[in-house]
């Protein structure tokens, strides 16, 4: 370094030297380019004269100056923080860099929060000495680094590993990170993560030699029964069994005294697009949109099918759009009928009340029936609630220029409806007078009714894309943690349905979803997936196997209970080259 002064014909230079007791001259600075702590810079000024030639007049004393230390350091991952693990765990690495001047050491310790009484995650911390990723019982950390060198980066590890049982939600990490030289730099490592694993499938029912299930089983008293339809002959028979199925650790299997039955004869039934239980009675639309009803006393008591079936006399000619699937609530049905009146049936197929016509449109939505109204959406774009006591409309809007879609999702604490609106769009609406409250726009096609979820306040629906979403519904805001991808449903969906359940030894409810890819993906009918999954941490996931390929699956499920033991049922309508059946599923 060189000072210049011009005074007069008076040059005055300088020069600097620096050097440390413990640091060579050649290594004074760090390998990011700042000189080290404790190197000595010396410093001397001298002055030539330019009349005496430039000869040296006068030399000042040397001058020593160190460089004093400063802390700081770098935290650098290149993994996603957040991610799903299988049940063998995974290997978390990061580094950090020292971008101080001197040699460190940090403060690190590991802490966990599940979703749960207590943590069951295997956890552990590692310095990565030997860089071979692995994490040996000699490198793992007891709190405190090993000094870690000015300017260098040395490697972490994070060993991650679920519990055996796999009864989780998954975990946070929290990693607090301190500098000992100086506590002021400070950082922190933030993980989150959760289980995938696989749902075997429990157990199964077929119908035999019936070729499709065209409507959902009837779960009564216990028992499970349900439609077989024979395509070639147009025949209907009834299959049940002969256990119950609500019990715990009860199967599908056919096995000794649990063997499926059918019941003969086979009738000219062919049931579609619903089947609903209301007390006594099973209640389903006919292919010629007759509404049908079965006697479940009646066949418990072993009736056969025809015998148990009458038909609910609706007004002559007037029957039940496929797409306007009934509602229930309190042992009654609410049925909208083709001349868009509103009709009550109680669990007898009797008509107790009419109401006036409610609208000139379409009806394009299942009902929404809660304890004070219903809802449905219209094909032009319109939102109705009507009264429940008396078929009166409580308040009726154009909210678009495209159907309304699926059926609606009620938010009663908050006074909030949500309706699916067109392809990827999701309306809030006052319940008590229809205003507008907020629109969430999907980036992808909306392919399952909307979900209401009152642990987070929470409306879940599915894309297209394989995006499972959480949107407030409060704020219209996206929750923490979604939308996310689920990447094993796939990403070119054509439907969905979500079931919200919550185990009764569970914190968290799941999602239980049933997706169907579209079928110009497949050479046959479409291919089913199930998936159950975490609400408060969607990284857990358990995907279900065992599941046929090329099945086309109703939009439909039933839970047998809420305890360790009982079953989740999906209907698989047909398969290529298989008959129907029903799959059982553990819940978790």
């Amino acid at each position: 370094m060189k000072l210049f002064i011009a005074t007069g014909i008076v040059w005055l230079w300088g020069y600097a030297a620096a050097w440390s007791d413990d640091i060579e001259p050649l290594h004074t600075r760090t390998s990011l380019g700042d000189l080290r702590a404790e190197t000595v810079l010396s410093l001397q000024a001298y002055a030539l004269s330019a009349e005496l030639d430039y000869s040296m007049v006068a030399v000042s004393e040397m001058a020593n100056i160190q460089i004093g230390q400063f802390a700081g350091f770098e935290l650098l991952t290149w993994m996603e923080n957040a991610f799903s693990v299988g049940t063998a765990g995974a290997m978390f690495p990061f580094v950090v860099t020292n971008t101080g001047n001197g040699d460190d050491q940090l403060s690190m310790q590991m802490l966990q929060m599940e979703w749960g009484d207590q943590n069951r995650w295997t956890i552990e911390l590692f310095e990565d000495r030997n860089g071979d990723g692995i994490g040996s019982p000699s490198e793992r950390m007891n709190g405190f680094t090993s000094p870690l060198v000015a300017g260098e980066t040395d490697a972490f590890l994070v060993r991650i590993v679920p519990p055996n049982d796999r009864d989780t939600d998954g975990v946070r990490l929290t990693t607090p990170m301190t500098s000992l030289l100086d506590p002021t730099q400070q950082n922190q490592l933030n993980i989150q993560v959760g289980l995938t694993a696989d749902a075997p499938r429990h157990s199964s029912a077929t119908p035999f030699s019936i070729h499709t299930l065209p409507v959902a089983p009837a779960l009564y008293h216990g028992r499970l029964y349900w439609i077989g339809l024979e395509n070639s002959t147009g025949k209907s028979r009834l299959f049940f069994r002969r256990t119950p199925v609500t019990e715990t650790d009860s199967t599908l299997a056919n096995s000794g005294d649990n063997v499926t039955e059918n019941r003969n004869p086979v009738v000219d039934f062919v049931p579609d697009s619903f089947s609903i239980v209301c007390g006594t009675g099973w209640f389903m639309r006919r292919s010629d949109g007759a509404l049908t009803r079965v006697d479940l006393p009646a066949i418990a008591g072993d009736t056969a099918l025809n015998s148990a079936l009458s038909v609910v006399p609706l007004p002559a000619g007037v029957t039940v759009p496929a797409q306007a699937i009934p509602g229930m609530m309190r042992n009654r049905l609410f049925v909208i009928g083709s001349n868009n009146r509103l009709y009550t049936v109680n669990d007898l197929g009797q008509v107790t009340h009419t109401s006036d016509v409610i609208t000139n449109e379409t009806v394009s939505t299942p009902l929404l029936v809660t304890d004070r109204w219903i809802g449905i959406g219209t094909q032009a774009g319109s939102m109705i609630l009507m009264d429940i006591s008396t078929g009166r409309t409580l308040w009726s809007q154009r909210v678009a220029d495209q159907p309304i879609r699926f059926r609606m999702a009620n938010n009663t604490r908050r006074g909030r409806v949500m309706a699916v609106i067109g392809n990827n769009r999701i309306g809030c609406y006052l319940t008590s007078n229809g205003l507008h409250r907020w629109t969430y726009t999907a980036e992808s096609t909306i392919i399952s009714a909307p979900v209401y979820n009152p642990s987070l306040d929470a409306v879940h629906f599915l894309t297209a894309d394989g995006r499972l979403h959480g949107v407030n519904t409060l704020s219209g805001e996206t929750i923490s943690g979604y939308p996310v991808v689920l990447n094993d449903l796939g990403s070119n969906l054509q439907s969905a349905h979500l079931e919200l359940v919550t185990r009764v030894d569970r914190r968290a409810p799941y999602l239980y979803i049933v997706a169907q890819q579209q079928a110009e993906f497949l050479n046959t009918q479409t291919q089913g997936k199930l998936m159950m999954v975490s609400t408060v941490n969607p990284l857990t996931r358990f995907v279900g196997t065992q599941i046929t390929e090329g099945a086309d699956f109703l939009s439909t499920a039933i839970l047998t209970g809420t305890r360790i033991g009982n079953l989740f049922l999906i209907v698989q309508r047909q398969a290529h080259g298989e008959n129907g059946r029903i799959l059982a599923y553990k819940i978790r």
